[in-house]
């Protein structure tokens, strides 16, 4: 089987290689030199060297080479399986951060709800203290002015009976007369004396 893959090989190259040296030969020989068949053999000698060259290196190398690319490509499938795990550890993570950040959220927005509801309770107690201390105030501020309209009509009783009593001062000595004072005078004794 290696016999006819070399014999394929060469069947495949050797028109290459004939039809390369003919076309390098082809311009030398067309020059009509004689003397320049030193320069034609040399191109040609070279061209055959090369084709030497690359059957030693095909014959010898090719295994190694092929063993190299297969290991290299071995390598880059061993990278390619590293990264596809490197990827789906990654794509893990990104899943569970965004599973924490969702939970993170519906946790922010029950303590957000929490804080409401307690805002809320707290007003409405502030909102209740103070009508309670509205109605205190208020009462406080009726006893207050109730107990001013009864000292100022105690005031104004006071100030009525003494302006009546200066008005009766001023009038009475000239409205009362002796007679009017003995009847008084003897009025009182009868009340202060009962027999």
């Amino acid at each position: 089987m290696k016999v006819d893959h070399y014999r394929r090989f060469i069947f495949r190259w050797l028109p290459f290689i004939a039809l390369s040296l003919h076309l390098l030969a082809f311009p030398a020989l067309a020059a009509g030199e004689t003397d320049g068949w030193r320069s034609t053999y040399d191109e040609i000698m070279r061209w055959l060297n090369f084709g030497i060259f690359v059957l030693v290196i095909v014959k010898f190398a090719r295994v190694p080479l092929a063993n190299f690319l297969e290991g290299r490509k071995e390598e880059v499938a061993d990278e390619i399986k590293q990264v596809e795990v490197q990827k789906q550890r990654a794509e893990k993570e990104v899943q569970g951060i965004v599973q924490k950040l969702e939970d993170s959220s519906s946790h922010l927005k029950e303590i957000k709800a929490r804080i409401v509801n307690q805002g809320e309770r707290r007003k409405q107690l502030i909102i209740d203290d103070a009508r309670s201390e509205t109605e205190m105030i208020l009462n406080a501020s009726k006893v207050k002015i109730e107990g001013q309209l009864v000292n100022a009509r105690e005031r104004l009783r006071s100030e009525m009976i003494d302006e009546a009593i200066d008005m009766a001062l001023k009038r009475l000595p000239d409205e009362i007369t002796d007679q009017d004072n003995t009847d008084i005078v003897n009025e009182y004794l009868k009340q202060a004396m009962p027999n």
